[in-house]
């Protein structure tokens, strides 16, 4: 039984978008695995529970503004599951996925990416990152792709889009991350972005 919350006090915030059921669920959830769930009227209530685990779904709310200036980590329902399913407690600030949501950056058409030499728990990052910054990812790389993320400066993929002269832009990983942060576009062909692999790995 996951049991990695025990000791910890979580507020869930009032945004979360989950259906009665599905709430109730995950409080059930919360507790089972040793947390304690603080009941809060409005985000002026959150100062003074202490707690020190906030659950929200996005940045722009006023009880994220309370939360993020208290000692608290704030994850998502993401980080949630995500420990569950490796049965062990890690820090939401870990991964920029795992924390409440920032901005969309593009619209659908603006961001269509694939990725190439990333496998596994990095695929899923990549592709959930994608639908963060309000775009998509796709397994295969065609002429709709407007961006190739390549873990190494090789491989058919690469290869391949490297000679469409920029109509697929190719960059590391970083480029998302940093848009994300930034919540602003960035632009692919920087040169910290086209350093492969990327030295410092997968935020």
């Amino acid at each position: 039984m996951f049991s990695h919350f025990k000791n910890h006090n979580i507020i869930l915030g009032m945004y979360l978008f989950l259906g009665k059921e599905l709430y109730a669920y995950l409080i059930e959830f919360l507790k089972s695995s040793g947390a304690t769930v603080i009941r809060h009227l409005d985000e002026s209530d959150i100062q003074n529970r202490g707690a020190d685990i906030y659950i929200g779904s996005t940045t722009k709310s006023t009880e994220y503004d309370v939360a993020s200036r208290l000692p608290m980590h704030l994850g998502n329902i993401i980080w949630l599951f995500h420990m569950w399913s490796l049965n062990s407690f890690i820090k939401p600030e870990r991964k920029l996925i795992f924390g409440p949501f920032r901005k969309k950056v593009f619209e659908s058409s603006q961001l269509i990416l694939t990725y190439s030499n990333y496998f596994g728990q990095q695929r899923a990052y990549i592709q959930r990152l994608a639908e963060i910054l309000g775009g998509y990812s796709t397994p295969e790389l065609s002429r709709k792709n407007t961006n190739l993320i390549s873990q190494f400066s090789s491989g058919k993929k690469f290869d391949t889009a490297k000679r469409w002269n920029d109509k697929c832009k190719i960059s590391n990983h970083r480029w998302m991350e940093e848009c994300y942060k930034k919540e602003g576009k960035l632009n692919p062909l920087e040169d910290r972005f086209q350093e492969f692999p990327v030295h410092a790995g997968l935020l």
